[in-house]
């Protein structure tokens, strides 16, 4: 894949979406935000997802409506990705009840670049059902902004993997 092309697909381990899920929900379970962060590489037109980042973070704001990255957070997260020669490719978010859109606060403050997914988990992640296809999956495309896949796209562009092992970051 070329340098400024975008992905056509995500490839996602199992255990990255399990160990992102269990983030989210953990603060979810305190009527909080959560969110986790996916890391990955360019394989063919593919991204493959390689870490999952948590954030432990004093200095991570979490509330029932909003979370809020200081800058300082994400300097640590990028030093991350420099060190594991990784990108940053998408993040997981929950949203209280079955709101899975990305809101007005999601979509001036967060981060804007083409390819990177923003997915938002209903009801926290707290749900038994959680799942990839109960979250809204938005892609950020160049010069149009965030766009929410279809169900049907979301199945063909999203691959959930159990054949590739994830690596799991914890930020403190």
């Amino acid at each position: 894949m070329k340098s400024g092309t975008l992905p056509q697909k995500w490839i996602f381990p199992q255990g990255a979406i399990e160990l992102a899920f269990a983030e989210v929900a953990r603060n979810g379970m305190r009527g909080e935000e959560g969110i986790a962060l996916w890391l990955g590489a360019r394989h063919d037109h593919s991204m493959l997802i390689t870490h999952v980042v948590h954030l432990h973070m004093k200095n991570v704001v979490r509330d029932r409506l909003h979370i809020q990255l200081d800058t300082s957070v994400m300097s640590d997260v990028m030093d991350v990705c420099i060190s594991a020669g990784r990108t940053l490719v998408a993040q997981i978010h929950g949203h209280p009840g079955t709101f899975t859109d990305l809101s007005v606060v999601d979509l001036a403050g967060g981060i804007e670049v083409p390819g990177y997914l923003s997915i938002v988990a209903p009801y926290y992640g707290t749900r038994y059902d959680a799942t990839m296809q109960t979250c809204g999956v938005h892609v950020c495309e160049p010069a149009a902004g965030y766009r929410r896949l279809s169900p049907a796209e979301q199945a063909e562009r999203l691959v959930i993997s159990t054949e590739q092992s994830v690596e799991l970051v914890v930020l403190k």
